[in-house]
């Protein structure tokens, strides 16, 4: 009895420390910042927060003063990012064949979850990938793909309204 005691004890120590939270979402924590480009808030920009570890991705746009607010799961507008380690990428492209960005993480019809892989692979193309022409990056291109951008940010569970990002055209 003296082990199931113990048992019963270290489950409900478990389920006060992680949580039990009824709507099934994992924990988030708000994130907010300003992205500049050479000292020059960026607007219109699209953010996405990539959990290094795989998850759900947080995207956000930028205002017109470079500001976002960090939104990972669709209709629930500035909830957050997963708490975390991510990578980060940054687009801001115009021209024909340019489209608007997605809300974050829609429902696919392809039956995927819009989660994010636990490692890259991701093509985001390049400044002569094919069906490029006529599209102006605002934002160099290596900041598109989280892979070569080489900005990350880790997600505290109180949050941060500091997640700023200085990009350089060099």
């Amino acid at each position: 009895m003296k082990y199931v005691d113990s048992f019963l004890s270290a489950a409900c120590l478990a389920l006060l420390i992680c949580g039990c939270g009824g709507d099934g979402k994992p924990p988030l924590a708000p994130v907010s910042g300003i992205v500049t480009l050479e000292g020059v808030p960026v607007s219109g920009a699209t953010i996405s927060f990539i959990p290094v570890g795989g998850g759900r991705v947080g995207t956000a746009q930028t205002d017109g003063t470079g500001r976002y607010v960090m939104s990972t799961f669709p209709g629930d507008e500035a909830d957050g990012a997963l708490i975390g380690e991510h990578k980060v990428a940054i687009m801001k492209v115009t021209g024909p064949g340019a489209s608007k960005p997605a809300e974050a993480n829609p429902p696919a019809d392809d039956g995927s979850d819009g989660l994010a892989p636990a490692s890259g692979d991701f093509d985001n193309g390049g400044d002569n990938a094919d069906g490029d022409e006529g599209l102006e990056y605002l934002v160099p291109a290596r900041y598109m793909n989280p892979d070569s951008s080489n900005l990350t940010i880790t997600v505290e569970e109180g949050g941060t309204e500091s997640g700023d990002f200085k990009l350089t055209v060099q």
